[in-house]
């Protein structure tokens, strides 16, 4: 997607976070053996992470404004 300019470098980091936390990240449960998804910790340490981040900030930032989403 990226080769292809369809997506920015900050979507390929975003979609990076996402999948690290749709995978699982690295929490694996020990009772089963099986990757599971814990909201309290892998999803919030993702939202904190990005939540930081400039790029993210001016997003959150325009989409209050204007309603649209900023490709940056």
């Amino acid at each position: 997607m990226r080769q292809g300019d369809f997506i920015t470098d900050y979507e390929v980091k975003l979609g990076a976070k996402i999948a690290e936390v749709l995978c699982g990240g690295k929490h694996y449960s020990r009772h089963s053996g099986e990757r599971t998804i814990h909201p309290s910790t892998s999803n919030a340490r993702a939202f904190k992470s990005l939540c930081g981040e400039k790029k993210t900030q001016e997003r959150i930032q325009f989409t209050l404004k204007t309603g649209k989403t900023l490709r940056n």
